[in-house]
């Protein structure tokens, strides 16, 4: 396994992105979507920056 994620730190509570095998991209914000992450797309389309 190679770990690849970014989490972001703001507002008192923590999101997350993360990439898949098939460098895919999920995103999770747990005010928002509690412990389910919602699929953003391959990472060659995703702005990553802040």
């Amino acid at each position: 396994y190679r770990l690849a994620g970014i989490v972001y730190y703001g507002t008192f509570h923590f999101t997350a992105r993360y990439v898949n095998a098939d460098r895919t991209v999920w995103f999770n914000d747990g005010l928002v979507h509690g412990k389910r992450a919602c699929q953003e797309g391959s990472i060659s389309e995703i702005d990553l920056s802040l």
